[in-house]
């Protein structure tokens, strides 16, 4: 019988704490050498701090409810039986050990997606491997009550049966989703009109147009725009929610975006004119209306992704652009920088 030890305890603890402090540490101690360490702390703690404090706790719980009805509209079978495993774990004989193990990380898995009560849809994702453990156990648990009353065999066969029900019933109800639906309409059909797609053509026009060592920079939360075209940003936010955001620091940020921009003034420039890629939930818009300005001062429409609907969307570019009128509101514009001296001839 294991007995507790005072003593054993406390000391595996400080060793538990010096193991986390110590990487912390070393870590803080390269940013300082590399100049760098009020970045890592204002984005680490300062802005953190602000972010998670948006949402009032009282509209966690609707947060809540909306994102667990967004994941389980299609799988909620799965996610019942992997609820049924966290009752079974108490009823049907466990180690102490296990029990221990398993709720202990369903508790922090719940902990880990709950910061901020925004419980998006892709934060549940950090419930997946415990959701998949609890499966396991609703799984070994039925087999074990269910050798109480049949054969070894046939109990496993009944365990089985029922994991393979639940499945197959995700898998036919998702089958085109799953299997048979072209990437195109996939993408539509998971991030609405999002330009996903627009971003590649997009990303494509301005790697041929550009060298290596050429900025761009892209006004809005498309940063995989920097992947396809393999550029470099001419600004540290390669995305713009946070600057949208009802928080302490988004005239800053708005501020020290346009700064960095400007004092590159980027060979292309990428506007996304489309409401998700800002989420706009400030007041503040200074910085939509600096993008009115310094285009139209300093550089001329190359490229325009019209987005029609989740079916259709068009992209026109160089001489194609000129007269034409997009024919939704969901747009990307691609800008290409005059010379300097109109640039600074028009600002």
């Amino acid at each position: 019988k294991h007995t507790w030890n005072l003593r054993d305890t406390a000391l595996r603890s400080v060793l538990l704490a010096l193991g986390a402090a110590i990487p912390f540490a070393a870590l803080c101690g390269l940013f300082l050498a590399q100049g760098v360490f009020g970045k890592f702390w204002f984005w680490t703690f300062q802005y953190a701090r602000e972010y998670v404090s948006e949402v009032p706790l009282s509209a966690a719980w609707l947060m809540f409810t909306e994102g667990w009805t967004s994941i389980t509209r299609t799988n909620l079978l799965m996610w019942l039986l992997a609820a049924s495993g966290v009752v079974l774990l108490w009823v049907v004989r466990w180690t102490r050990e296990a029990r221990v193990f398993l709720m202990g990380l369903l508790f922090a898995s719940i902990l880990a997606i709950s910061p901020g009560f925004f419980f998006r849809q892709h934060y549940f994702i950090l419930l997946l491997p415990i959701a998949a453990l609890f499966v396991g156990v609703a799984c070994a648990s039925i087999r074990s009550a269910a050798e109480r009353i049949f054969p070894a065999t046939a109990a496993r066969a009944i365990a089985l049966v029922l994991f393979g029900v639940v499945g197959s019933a995700y898998a036919i109800k998702e089958e085109e989703y799953l299997v048979s639906l072209p990437t195109r309409d996939l993408s539509r059909a998971t991030y609405g009109v999002n330009p996903f797609i627009e971003a590649v053509d997009i990303a494509g026009y301005i790697s041929k147009n550009t060298n290596p060592s050429d900025r761009i920079a892209v006004l809005g939360s498309e940063p995989e725009i920097y992947f396809y075209a393999n550029r470099k940003s001419a600004t540290g936010y390669i995305y713009t929610y946070a600057l949208m955001e009802r928080q302490a620091y988004a005239q800053r940020m708005q501020d020290e975006m346009i700064r960095e921009i400007e004092s590159v003034h980027p060979v292309y420039l990428v506007v996304v004119n489309i409401s998700t890629s800002w989420l706009a939930r400030s007041v503040n818009e200074k910085i939509l209306l600096w993008v009115n300005r310094y285009t139209s001062a300093c550089y001329d429409i190359v490229g325009i992704a019209d987005i029609h609907s989740f079916e259709s969307s068009g992209m026109v570019w160089d001489g194609a652009v000129a007269g034409y009128q997009p024919r939704s509101a969901n747009t990307v514009y691609t800008f290409h920088r005059k010379s300097l001296t109109s640039c600074k001839a028009g600002d």
